[in-house]
């Protein structure tokens, strides 16, 4: 091992360690009476987003609190050049990255018009992936809705088990 690189980090917790899944039921938080300020809501412009969307603005509207749209631009960014690679936008003179950003943009902005005016939104476009962004955004919020699809297990298996706040997952 060379002395000059320092070693990586993984996300991934140790497997000494015991704590339980950060993953809560409706049922929990209405018997404890837990009702968050702050709710996480990753969003993409598929069925998932609008799933956990939808049952934020639920928890959201019959309490005061602020709903937080994250958007990945770097999993755009991802899977249009595992897609277009036959293409070859490069060649046309197009910004992948700046495109991502834009959709990205694009889709928290269609999510927080979806989301009655009653509720303050705050829109966030990460340039991480999605776990790094949610991650990380998820300090400061009381919890974080997911919506579960197939496309999204290992994500979501990846917060429930690292998130420091509780988790609820929208099963789809």
């Amino acid at each position: 091992m060379n002395a000059n690189v320092a070693p990586r980090r993984s996300l991934r917790p140790p497997r000494s360690d015991t704590r339980r899944s950060a993953r809560v039921t409706a049922e929990e938080l209405e018997l404890h009476g837990f009702w968050p300020r702050r709710i996480l809501v990753p969003v993409d412009d598929g069925r998932a987003g609008l799933a956990g969307l939808a049952r934020a603005v639920e928890i959201a509207s019959g309490y005061p609190s602020e709903i937080t749209l994250v958007c990945s631009a770097v999993d755009r960014w991802r899977f249009w050049m595992a897609n277009l690679a036959a293409v070859s936008p490069l060649n046309h003179g197009v910004d992948i990255r700046a495109e991502s950003v834009r959709w990205s943009d694009k889709t928290t902005r269609r999510a927080a018009d979806a989301v009655p005016a009653s509720i303050p939104v705050v829109r966030v476009v990460a340039e991480r992936t999605a776990a790094a962004a949610i991650l990380r955004h998820a300090e400061g919020h009381g919890l974080i809705v997911l919506a579960a699809t197939t496309g999204r297990r290992r994500l979501v298996r990846r917060i429930t088990q690292l998130s420091p706040v509780p988790v609820l997952v929208v099963e789809d």
